[in-house]
């Protein structure tokens, strides 16, 4: 059976997650993307952040031609379309409300990353980045559909079916992440994927936080093949790359935070945090290999 695939990376937030004491499975799951269509200074008042998209990127070759949204970018002569998500969240029709499943292996979380590995575990758990209670998550970010939705939150993604993992598919790191504001010194995933098995077509069904109505992206899959589908959170030369490199995109090398040494990006996943007054952002590290690929770790809460 084809499967639905949506890979996820760049400056993103995954929750309920809870580092290494994850369950098997969790009634729903978001995947969160601040709002930040303004390029800003970054901490140390030098480097500049470049603005954030959230948009999803999918082959056109799945894309239905009676599908009610239309796409807001055709890359490379139309083979894939961009659509972008403003203020909305988005649901996948074939979700049953099964729980979603987290492949958290019974014995002790390891030391490092097998190959490859999917365990959940290694998503960054950023309130595991500051002292134990001194940030949580603004808790208008989930905020029900009707009501008043945190107004720094770009977009969301909800499950309650299929698989969600912590993945390496770059390959192991060359080395342990470390934080600029945080004493963290670890291995991280550096995508989330969620997956879940289709057999028909299937509708990705968008609603407005600020009721500007419903709409949906009707996909299907052909010849029997996955439906591959990127949600990312960054800079819009990151979409132009995921489509050229979209059958590999590990090969993507095209660095976009300035020349600094850390990965300022991540200061903007703060805003959708209760954070102490005066107090440092956790920002990781650039490791020398990485590029617009696998720089941008995602998160978890």
């Amino acid at each position: 059976m084809p499967e639905l695939k949506i890979r996820m990376f760049g400056v993103c937030v995954a929750t309920p997650l809870q580092g290494q004491n994850n369950p098997a499975s969790v009634p729903e799951l978001f995947v969160l993307t601040p709002l930040s269509p303004r390029s800003r200074l970054a901490s140390d008042k030098q480097t500049q952040i470049d603005a954030l998209y959230t948009y999803m990127v999918v082959r056109e070759s799945n894309v239905l031609g009676t599908s009610r949204r239309k796409p807001d970018y055709d890359l490379l002569r139309g083979n894939y379309y961009a659509y972008m998500l403003h203020r909305e969240e988005v649901r996948v029709s074939v979700d049953q409300g099964n729980r979603v499943t987290l492949p958290t292996p019974a014995n002790d979380f390891p030391q490092n990353p097998g190959f490859p590995s999917t365990d959940p575990r290694w998503i960054c758990h950023l309130p595991s980045l500051m002292p134990p209670g001194t940030v949580s998550l603004l808790p208008t970010v989930l905020a029900p559909l009707g009501q008043p939705i945190e107004p720094k939150l770009g977009a969301r993604l909800k499950f309650s079916d299929g698989e969600f993992r912590g993945t390496f598919p770059c390959g192991r790191p060359v080395a342990q992440t470390t934080f600029k504001h945080s004493r963290f010194n670890g291995y991280l995933a550096q995508e989330m994927a969620w997956s879940i098995n289709v057999d028909q077509t299937v509708s990705f069904l968008c609603d407005s936080f600020d009721g500007a109505g419903s709409t949906q992206i009707d996909l299907a899959p052909v010849l029997g093949r996955a439906i591959d589908v990127f949600f990312v959170s960054a800079p819009l030369i990151t979409m132009e790359d995921i489509a050229t490199h979209f059958a590999n995109p590990c090969s993507m090398r095209n660095d976009h935070h300035n020349g600094a040494q850390y990965d300022y990006e991540f200061e903007v996943l703060w805003d959708l945090f209760t954070f102490p007054s005066g107090a440092g952002m956790p920002v990781p590290v650039i490791l020398p290999q990485q590029g617009t690929r696998v720089d941008c770790i995602p998160g978890g809460a």
